[in-house]
């Protein structure tokens, strides 16, 4: 068994109200199922993480901003860059506790390992952390699958690695909470500073 570490505290999350603890069906997430046949949550250790985590999406970037620059007509409702008022109502965030031993897969140990697998050759740090999201989801599915010893996997944030993420698999049982979002969280307003990003203002 190669070396897993487990959840030293709670772990947090940002979701849809109402269902924030509860796996959805993804395809689109780092560690999702390719074949849809098991679900995955995402938390991570610092409360700040999951929130930069969610807002990601918001952030600039060079290749939208030129496409959308060769458009004609009027600019959107809301600028590129700010956070809709609607997240902020819509989600909430929550902590929880999560037993089980996580696959700590950006260890040496685990990255000689999946270099080897048929797939995987030449697989390091980065191909982990990649924007390309179909390798880290085939190894998900292979580390499920593999065994049961595993109740998800440990990775650090390609936002900064004092960011531990992890991704829980379905088999765990979660316990958690969840509370409303103000727009003057401390966590929130510091993701929205490290990506740059702003919330919209209510008119």
């Amino acid at each position: 068994m190669q070396p897993v570490v487990q959840p030293s505290g709670v772990l947090f999350r940002v979701g849809w109200a109402g269902e924030l603890w509860i796996p959805r069906v993804g395809g689109h997430g780092r560690f999702d199922d390719l074949q849809g046949s098991f679900r995955v949550l995402y938390a991570s250790s610092q409360r700040i993480g999951c929130f930069v985590e969610t807002l990601a999406c918001y952030r600039l970037d060079d290749v939208l901003l030129s496409q959308l620059g060769e458009i004609s007509g009027p600019d959107d409702h809301v600028p590129l860059g700010t956070v809709p008022l609607d997240w902020l109502i819509t989600r909430v965030v929550g902590a929880g506790d999560a037993a089980g031993n996580f696959a700590d897969i950006c260890h040496s140990e685990w990255l000689s390992e999946i270099a080897t697998r048929a797939g995987f050759r030449g697989a390091d740090m980065s191909s982990l952390q990649s924007p390309q999201r179909g390798l880290t989801q085939a190894l998900s599915g292979e580390i499920y699958r593999d065994t049961k010893a595993y109740g998800g996997i440990r990775y650090p944030s390609r936002f900064g690695h004092d960011i531990e993420n992890w991704a829980i698999y379905d088999r765990v049982t979660v316990t958690g909470t969840e509370s409303e979002i103000a727009s003057f969280d401390a966590d929130l307003a510091q993701a929205l500073r490290l990506l740059r990003i702003t919330l919209e203002t209510e008119p």
